[in-house]
């Protein structure tokens, strides 16, 4: 997990180590590390919160980046798997929330649902992802 404020991160220059490891350093530490985490914390559990899985696993698909490198072995995992980097993409402009919740009410609920389930998941992912997707705008704009 990453530990830290990514705000304050941004403001110092100072990204913590995790940021600047080669992407397959990254993919194994994501999925060796956090994802098998979030498998043993909800082992033999089936009801995962999985509204939006299926449009958040295409919208993942999509994207020009692979922050993972590896796609869940279930589909009913996908909402807890990309909804942390979909709410990075949105926070840091590269994404629009109503492009995958129109209704905010009902984003708010599935938000909280996903992020309460596994919440270590959920601020290690959304962490490095808005970092990634912001030193990849910095990089456009170079």
């Amino acid at each position: 997990m990453l530990a830290g404020d990514p705000f304050k991160w941004l403001e110092s220059d100072a990204l913590p180590q995790e940021i600047r490891l080669p992407e397959g350093v990254m993919y194994h530490m994501i999925q060796s590390d956090w994802y098998q985490g979030l498998l043993r914390n909800h082992d033999g559990e089936n009801l995962w919160p999985h509204d939006f899985g299926k449009r958040l696993k295409r919208w993942a698909q999509s994207q020009p980046i692979d922050l993972f490198g590896f796609e869940p072995e279930q589909d009913y995992r996908n909402a807890v798997v990309y909804l942390p980097v979909y709410l990075a993409a949105v926070a840091a402009g590269r994404e629009q929330l109503e492009s995958l919740f129109p209704n905010r009410a009902e984003a708010a609920f599935h938000i909280r649902q996903t992020r309460d389930f596994d919440t270590d998941w959920f601020r290690s992912v959304y962490q490095y992802a808005l970092l990634k997707f912001i030193s990849i705008s910095q990089q456009d704009l170079q």
